[in-house]
């Protein structure tokens, strides 16, 4: 670690930076045709990090809608991988409150059943949509799709007709 002046002459240590991951910077900045360019030189993005993560996944958890698209159709097998909290980037875009993803998700064939190690589906989450009108990832807080609240029913559970109807444009 080097180390450089600090106020008044003190030293402060100058930690390296990480380098930034250029496909985790293109879903960031919502650069499809950075992805778009990776992927046909040949730049596997279907391979998980060390948290099962792929790329997907992080296109639905920052709500980058066009780098989604684009990596389902350069990977459409790929849409219910699992992260290793056994996240579905639908249940990561729901989550997150990213409704034009989810909907994307949904209507290119995403399986709204499966559930994460805690049995939490996408669209439900137990007890605590109810009373909190919250749900928990394994990152904290994060919103509820406000129009999910009309579409639970006596015995909780989601219409998913329902919810097709009230997502059509």
């Amino acid at each position: 670690m080097a180390e450089g002046p600090g106020l008044e002459g003190t030293p402060v240590s100058l930690a390296p930076l990480r380098p930034v991951d250029p496909v985790l910077k293109a879903i960031k900045e919502d650069d499809e045709e950075a992805l778009t360019a990776m992927i046909k030189a040949g730049k596997n993005l279907s391979e998980p990090n060390k948290e099962g993560w792929l790329p997907l996944h992080e296109a639905a958890y920052y709500g980058q809608l066009n780098c989604l698209k684009a990596l389902h159709r350069a990977y459409p097998a790929v849409i219910d991988q699992r992260t290793l909290q056994e996240e579905t980037a639908l249940y990561l875009a729901t989550c997150r409150g990213h409704v034009d993803c989810l909907q994307f998700l949904l209507q290119a064939g995403a399986e709204p059943d499966i559930s994460n190690k805690s049995r939490e589906t996408p669209l439900y989450k137990d007890s605590g949509l109810r009373q909190s009108s919250s749900v928990y990832d394994s990152r904290g807080p994060c919103s509820i799709l406000p129009s999910l609240s009309p579409l639970l029913n006596a015995d909780d559970s989601v219409s998913f007709d329902q919810f097709f109807l009230q997502m059509e444009p």
